[in-house]
């Protein structure tokens, strides 16, 4: 039979190694320092550079917005439409085989920055891939943004002001905790963006123009819905829900981690 303590010393070891996570400082106050450096970083853009601030995470988002679109086209019909963003938006040029598939392709647009800022939250929350969460996403952005978007040239250096900042924080050697409030900070950048730009799920049309309906629309016409506010209501809450369970998901991971801390500490006693 195995002993106790040589039980909690095998689960010891299967913690998160130390570069993410400090063995002798328990792990909601690890937490609350991550939170805070994130609060403080977002703080001080909101307040030294708001405009330059403001451009990042809205041309950032409205990007990621239109490669929901094409991204859900490739699935559809193998192609990835051409992004065209402007100052007041965007535009993404899809295919699809029919109006399911356009209409899914429409509210990708409104979930996937939601969806990706929530899931960034997770990752500063939990350190798990964090790095590789990180690089990916400001890889892909800048991709996307150089090879298959017509942007101007400052809305390309507002976006790669966030996609960098994604590369570095996920790149440079660092301690956990800075490492895990950049996250945080880019999180609440997105998440701010997408707070600043909730309204679109409920407009009918572009400019009040019928010839060109916004994404709420062409759902709502696909689905055979006469007003777009319960296809808002319904995106809104699905945006919500991607925010729930990136937190659930991360309290139940950072409960975890600290009962097996405790575990290991009464065993090795």
């Amino acid at each position: 039979m195995t002993p106790l303590a040589s039980f909690a010393e095998f689960r010891r070891r299967q913690l998160p190694p130390a570069t993410h996570w400090s063995p002798y400082i328990p792990i909601w106050v690890q937490v609350a320092a991550a939170i805070a450096v994130g609060v403080v970083a977002v703080s001080l853009l909101v307040v030294t550079v708001p405009n330059a601030f403001y451009e990042a995470r809205t041309a950032t988002v409205t990007l990621v917005h239109e490669i929901g679109h094409a991204s859900i086209s490739w699935l559809d019909t193998r192609e990835f439409g051409q992004i065209d963003l402007h100052e007041h938006g965007g535009v993404a040029f899809v295919s699809s085989s029919g109006d399911v598939w356009l209409a899914i392709a429409a509210a990708a647009g409104i979930l996937l920055p939601a969806w990706m800022a929530a899931a960034i939250l997770a990752l500063g929350l939990t350190r798990v891939g964090i790095e590789f969460g990180l690089l990916v996403s400001g890889v892909i952005i800048l991709v996307v943004a150089l090879l298959h978007a017509d942007i101007s040239p400052d809305s390309f250096v507002a976006i790669s002001v966030l996609a960098g900042g994604m590369l570095l924080a996920g790149g440079l050697p660092m301690g956990g905790a800075l490492r895990s409030g950049l996250c945080l900070a880019i999180a609440g950048a997105l998440s701010l963006a997408v707070y600043e730009g909730r309204a679109y799920a409920y407009v009918d049309y572009i400019d009040s123009d019928p010839s060109h309906p916004a994404d709420a629309r062409i759902v709502a016409n696909a689905l055979d819905i006469v007003t777009v506010d319960e296809v808002g209501d319904v995106l809104t809450g699905l945006m919500v829900v991607g925010y729930v369970a990136a937190i659930l998901i991360s309290w139940a991971w950072l409960s975890r981690i600290g009962a097996i801390r405790r575990i290991g500490v009464r065993g090795g006693r």
